[in-house]
């Protein structure tokens, strides 16, 4: 069966663009397989009119067994009135993907009110809270190494062509907490109006990315682009051809290691058992990966 791979930028309340970018998919001649942590897979269909939904359910938790009961009883409500359910999404087991050929298939939620309610519930308890610890580390983290940067530059502690690969992560690090911000700014802004819409019964938000969220992602990708040609070329220069094969190796060691704690997290999501115990061990396993993820890298990157 033929596959095509695409990674998925998407931030879950951009539901609208994310259903439009799956039926225009489907119109091409790919339907959707699995919805992974940042891959969208798709399998070869025959093209045609498909339309796609999403359906979030607050109650479950990140480490229940998978689907839950409520996740099943729905499903069975959906398949009733036309629509297949696709997959769960790996990041976000409380959401689900459904697919109708219906041409006009009944909506998923027909009750706006019970529809925002249960957004806004999801979006405050499971998306928003995280969202702001991670800005908060992640932004600490990167803001401190680029003011440490700068200083370093100031006082003239590098020469070219370092002195270029340190403003370059500079400028990365900066828009990567631009482009953090953003979406923080963005996802609180969608949750009060869709609060009002619950409580007010005024039209809610959209389900789309923003421009200035498009913008920042564009410019943060070719930043990083520009670094890590940059930090090829330097490893190239100062030690050969066989640098870029061992940052090439680096890249694959950390990816799969990357890619073996996220498979497991979903092994143990289908598993019965204590969500607390199940954390533990997943907890566990990411440092063991992580230790050998920066062990191989050392040892590879060690020029």
């Amino acid at each position: 069966m033929k596959r095509k791979y695409e990674l998925n930028l998407y931030a879950p309340f951009q539901y609208e663009d994310i259903q439009s970018h799956l039926e225009e998919m489907a119109e091409r001649g790919w339907a959707l397989e699995k919805a992974s942590h940042r891959l969208f897979v798709y399998q070869a269909a025959e093209p045609g009119p498909v339309r796609y939904a999403l359906a979030y359910r607050p109650e479950v938790g990140w480490m229940d067994q998978l689907p839950t009961q409520g996740q099943e009883i729905y499903a069975g409500y959906c398949q009733d009135a036309g629509w297949e359910l696709v997959d769960t999404w790996a990041r976000y087991p409380q959401i689900q993907i459904y697919r109708s050929r219906m041409r006009y298939p009944v909506p998923l939620e027909t009750d706006l009110t019970t529809h925002w309610q249960v957004l806004t519930t999801w979006m405050d308890r499971r998306y928003i809270e995280p969202l702001r610890s991670n800005i908060a580390i992640g932004s600490l983290f990167a803001m401190v190494t680029a003011m440490l940067l700068t200083i370093f530059l100031t006082q003239g502690e590098f020469e070219p062509p370092i002195s270029f690969l340190c403003i370059a992560a500079a400028v990365l690090l900066v828009l990567l907490v631009l482009h953090q911000l953003i979406v923080l700014v963005d996802a609180q802004r969608w949750l009060e109006e869709a609060r009002r819409a619950s409580e007010e019964g005024a039209p809610g938000p959209r389900g789309r990315m923003s421009l200035p969220w498009k913008i920042t992602l564009w410019l943060t990708a070719v930043a990083g682009v520009g670094t890590l040609a940059l930090f090829v070329g330097i490893a190239v220069s100062d030690h050969g051809p066989s640098a870029a094969v061992r940052i090439a190796g680096a890249a694959l060691v950390f990816y799969v290691t990357l890619y073996a704690a996220f498979r497991f997290r979903d092994l143990l999501r289908k598993q019965g058992g204590s969500q607390n115990w199940k954390w533990v061990v997943f907890t566990l396993a990411a440092v063991l990966l992580a230790l050998l993820d920066v062990g191989l890298r050392d040892w590879l990157t060690d020029f």
